[in-house]
Parts: structure tokens; sequence; C-alpha cells
């Protein structure tokens, strides 16, 4: 039988691995989702503006300068953003607390009881 000494951190280090990996997963995750979600943003965004191309003609026909027209682009974008946060949001806060309650609704009050 053979006693192995190891420093505390090497110690911390074997113990931390799979919490690491799981966080390194959700960051690779995330930061896909982000760009995936910038690739649609964009592409919805090109189409809108493809559809309107001629409104946009006539606009800068009639005196508006580029920067006023990207400026009412870009605040059609926020406002699509704002409303699909808002609603992302609200339905995710509902998902969040109807799952749970859902859940709880169906516990057995007797096991419960009798657990406790």
């Amino acid at each position: 039988m053979t006693l192995r000494f190891r420093t505390l951190s090497d110690q911390i280090d074997r113990a931390l691995v799979r919490e690491r990996l799981v966080a390194m997963l959700s960051g690779f995750f995330g930061a896909l989702v982000l760009m995936l979600a910038a690739i649609g943003l964009y592409g919805v965004t090109s189409h809108a503006l493809a559809r309107r191309r001629g409104e946009i003609g006539v606009r800068m026909a009639l005196g508006a300068d580029a920067p006023r027209v990207v400026r009412m682009m870009l605040g059609r974008v926020a406002c699509f953003l704002l409303v699909g946060v808002l609603a992302g949001s609200a339905v995710s806060a509902w998902a969040a607390a109807y799952l749970p309650a859902r859940r709880a609704a169906r516990i057995d009050p007797a096991k419960v009881l009798r657990e406790s």
C-alpha cells in the first residue's frame, strides 16, 4: 500500500474538472446561439430592406439624406428587437414559473406528509 501526496491545488483542480467542462460548453453554446441570432437578424433585416427599396429610393429622391435613412432603418430594427426581447422574456418567465408549478400540483399529499 502506497501513499500518494498531492497539493491542495491539484486536488481542487481534479475536483473541478467536470464543472469547468460544463462552463466551457455552456459558453461555447451561448456564443453559438448569439452568432445564429445575429445571422438571423441580418437575414430578416436584409429581406425587409430589399422589399422596401422603392420606398427608400423615393425618400432619398425627395431629399432624405443617407444618415437619416440609416437612422430610420436602425430605429425599426431596434423596435423589432425590443418587441422580440419583451415577448421572449415574457414567454420564458411564464414557462419558468408554469412548469415547476405544474409539477408541484401533481404531488401526492399523503406521500409528502409521510416524508415530513
